[in-house]
């Protein structure tokens, strides 16, 4: 079993690189890539206890990049983590999210709201790494929310938000410096990019492939078959690499997001992998 799009507490999962190796470990997983939020902060850990337990822990993270529409966020796959240019970019991410975060906190503080500083970090000492989902779950946590949704369409949407939303970089930006890290640049969960016209969305996807996109993440948590088969076919369309994740970040009663699956008993499967092997032999040397 593989799993190519997964997030620990170094960005905004819940469980610690270590943690989320052995889980991956327990579930049967063999190669791993861990793609966190905007950071490699992670990998070291992750790759030294994955090579404890015996299993593939590729490097990765995952972009959230500057969007008209909706959520745009592409994975980097097979990226050298000590490229100088790319930890430039990500310490360059680290002061966005910081200052967005430090921003947050002051704004909840004045509407009242008194966070456990333990629940906020989880596990994570650096202000500039948790994400929008820790602070959903310290809402939970300490009671302002009954679900960790409700944390979400209560305080943390997009309208609660729109004063402080940081900065993102272009797609530009993040397929260039995965290429310059030596990665696959791969394009996550395209539903999310909010394009619900299909000749728009074939546009968008081609500019990204024209800009340097490889691969479409046609595997992922709640896919049915007509989604899996429209992204494939637009795989097809413009010789993308497909992928497929799961894009875990810890066990929840409030998602359904399970290693290695992109639906239940719906095993990702592991040719995508191997397809992706060959095209950086291929393509990359």
């Amino acid at each position: 079993m593989i799993d190519l799009h997964c997030h620990s507490s170094a960005s905004d999962g819940s469980l610690t690189p270590e943690e989320l190796v052995i889980k991956a470990y327990d579930s049967g997983i063999s190669s791993l890539a861990l793609t966190d939020h905007d950071t490699i902060s992670g990998l070291s850990k992750a790759k030294t206890t994955a090579r404890k337990v015996g299993i593939e822990l590729i490097s990765g993270i995952e972009f959230n990049c500057d969007c008209d529409s909706g959520e745009l966020h592409i994975l980097g796959l097979f990226i050298d983590e000590t490229n100088a240019e790319l930890l430039k970019l990500i310490k360059k991410l680290e002061e966005y999210r910081k200052e967005r975060n430090e921003k947050l906190i002051e704004l909840l503080t004045k509407q009242g709201i008194k966070l456990d500083m333990d629940d906020l970090f989880c596990h994570n000492d650096r202000i500039e790494n948790i994400g929008k989902p820790n602070f959903a779950r310290a809402l939970y946590k300490n009671g302002y929310a009954k679900n960790e949704f409700e944390a979400y369409s209560k305080y943390l949407s997009e309208s609660n938000l729109k004063s402080i939303e940081r900065k993102k970089i272009s797609d530009r930006e993040a397929l260039d410096i995965i290429h310059t890290a030596g990665g696959i640049a791969v394009l996550a969960h395209p539903d999310q990019l909010g394009i619900k016209d299909h000749k728009l969305l074939l546009s968008f996807i081609s500019d990204l492939k024209e800009k340097g996109l490889d691969g479409i993440e046609i595997f992922y948590t709640g896919y049915k078959k007509n989604i899996i088969k429209r992204y494939k076919g637009i795989a097809r369309k413009y010789s993308l690499l497909c992928s497929g994740g799961s894009d875990f970040h810890g066990e929840s009663k409030y998602r359904n997001n399970k290693l290695g699956f992109y639906g239940e008993k719906k095993i990702i499967p592991k040719e995508i992998l191997d397809k992706m092997k060959d095209f950086m032999k291929s393509y990359r040397g």
